[in-house]
């Protein structure tokens, strides 16, 4: 079973300092892949506050891909130039399809497959990235389920533009569950902030995993607990009953009863290891 992630973007990082490039712009360390190694990354404001979170593969020594799962290659790749100034980097948008696939990945020439955690029925998931207008099947239920696994594993859905872009810092989503960022391999945008955080222990928030009924509820919709608001939801889905959520959320306030800030309620659920 594959569906085309329509909602999802890739975002290629092409030339002989695309590396370099990277490496002093994303939040983990991109020197220690290995050709056709993957790691959870990020690109962060002077503020620490995350614009964008991807995948990032390691295609070979002059070629990085960034699966976006919630879309927003042409703007990312608008912000990155920037900061380019003489580095030999060239940035291209939609030149990869994005395919989830669950069991057996399908055979595509040219494509690159990541692993990914498997959903909560236990089912593999491989991630596709298909060069060109490869023909693969767009299955909504399909591409909801795979946005549903993500969420139970703690993977944000954030892109540059949206709501919930520039909100968190990565401590606040958990990213270290991830091993989504680095704290040794230098500097980058906003990496003072990160690092002073994780040495210092200042962060009261974390990633929690929410459900309730109805529609799923938007970006940045706040949580209550009691009379006050403890954080808010990131990323939502709809689920096999209601929806499904990550939320940032002070984590000594994370308590039972939970709502949503219209008054539907909220449940807690264990994030999947």
């Amino acid at each position: 079973m594959h569906t085309v992630l329509s909602q999802s973007a890739v975002l290629e990082l092409a030339g002989p300092d695309a590396l370099a490039f990277a490496q002093a712009q994303l939040m983990n360390d991109v020197q220690a892949l290995d050709d056709g190694a993957w790691q959870w990354n990020g690109w962060l404001n002077p503020k620490g506050r995350l614009v964008a979170f991807f995948a990032c593969i390691r295609r070979d020594a002059q070629t990085l891909l960034l699966w976006l799962p919630a879309g927003g290659a042409g703007e990312l790749a608008t912000r990155l130039q920037r900061y380019v100034f003489r580095s030999k980097v060239r940035f291209e948008p939609g030149r990869w399809q994005a395919v989830g696939s669950f069991g057996d990945p399908p055979q595509a020439a040219g494509a690159l497959c990541l692993a990914m955690p498997p959903d909560d029925d236990g089912m593999p998931r491989h991630l596709l990235l298909v060069p060109g207008e490869a023909q693969f099947p767009t299955d909504p239920g399909l591409a909801v389920r795979w946005q549903c696994a993500d969420l139970r594993h703690g993977v944000p859905y954030i892109g540059p533009g949206l709501p919930d872009s520039e909100q968190f810092v990565p401590q606040w989503l958990s990213l270290e569950r991830l091993q989504a960022f680095s704290l040794r391999k230098g500097c980058y945008p906003g990496q003072e902030i990160v690092a002073r955080m994780h040495f210092l222990g200042q962060s009261k928030r974390a990633a929690f995993l929410l459900d309730g009924p109805g529609d799923p509820p938007p970006m940045m919709t706040r949580v209550r607990a009691g009379d006050g608001s403890i954080g808010e939801i990131v990323s939502s889905a709809p689920a096999r009953e209601g929806w499904l959520a990550l939320a940032a959320l002070v984590s000594a306030q994370a308590e039972p009863p939970l709502a949503l800030e219209d008054g539907r309620p909220a449940a807690l659920r264990p994030l999947a290891d």
